[in-house]
Order: structure tokens, then sequence, then C-alpha cells
């Protein structure tokens, strides 16, 4: 991978209610998640399973560095817009408490940081396929070089944090 600039130096959340100009009826927000949140793994029966799928494939507008690492061979989007590859991940429409539930998850405001980005459905179930929308999504804004040289991902297919 390319030597590139430091992370940001603070990982300031967005504000708790940030609505998108394609936001879904009744107060929810448009999610879009790339890795353990992803239907088949782990963490979805616990975060996102009450929550409507609105499209099973959507890649990232904007390039992002994937990478897997650390002791729990976890995905990380790593917060370096225009640098890896359009990432492929899951939208689903969640309410304020989830989004908070999501929030304190990804430790929000020290290890990730939500932001709002674009994605273009690719599969929808509630969106129209080829339509680019805005959603939230979790970026990883403390990482070292380390992740910086692990190999940039497309997708997360890893198994090994399930």
């Amino acid at each position: 991978a390319p030597r590139l600039p430091p992370p940001p130096v603070c990982c300031l959340p967005m504000p708790p209610h940030a609505p998108s100009s394609s936001s879904p009826p009744s107060s929810r927000t448009l999610v879009w998640v790339y890795g353990t949140l992803k239907r088949t793994l782990p963490n979805h029966a616990s975060y996102l399973s009450t929550s409507p799928l609105l499209s099973s494939r959507a890649t990232t507008s904007t390039p992002f560095p994937l990478v897997v690492g650390g002791p729990y061979f976890s995905p990380y989007l790593l917060d370096l817009p225009g640098q890896g590859a359009r990432v492929a991940g899951e939208v689903y429409a969640v309410d304020d408490g989830v989004l908070r539930r999501l929030d304190e998850l990804e430790n929000v405001g020290v290890n990730y940081v939500r932001r709002k980005v674009r994605v273009r459905v690719v599969e929808g179930e509630g969106l129209e396929e080829g339509k680019e929308v805005e959603v939230a999504a979790y970026l990883k804004c403390n990482f070292d070089d380390e992740l910086l040289r692990k190999e940039w991902l497309g997708e997360d297919k890893d198994t090994r944090d399930v």
C-alpha cells in the first residue's frame, strides 16, 4: 500500500440525529455496514435483526481502504476517502435507539467516526437499484501503520472474526 498521510487526529462523531436528503420516513437513519454487522455475521442478530434491510449490496461511491486486522481479524474501513476500493456492504434503516447502540459498539469518538458517505445500490430490497444514496457509515479513525500495510479489500469475506 502507498504511504499515506496520518489518520485524523480527532474522531468527531456526527450529530446524534443527522438526517440525510434520502432519509426514510419515521425518523430512521440509513446505515451502511460492511463487516460483522452484515446479515450472516456475528453482530447482526444483536444489533440489526429488527431493522429493515433496504439493500443487500451497495458499494461506496468513493473508494476507501478496507482491511482485516487486529487480534480478532476485525474488518476496518479506514477514514481515508479516495484511497483503496469501492467497498461492498448492506444498507439498513435504523431507529434512534439502534443508532445509539451502533455508536456504542463502534466506540464512536474514540475508535470510529460515523460519517455521511454515498453508496450505489447494486441489489435493492427497499431502495432502487442503480440509485446513489447518502448513508451513515462507521470509519476507523485511529489506525496505525500496521493497518495501512494490510491488503486493501473491496469486501469483507474473512471468516476468522466469526
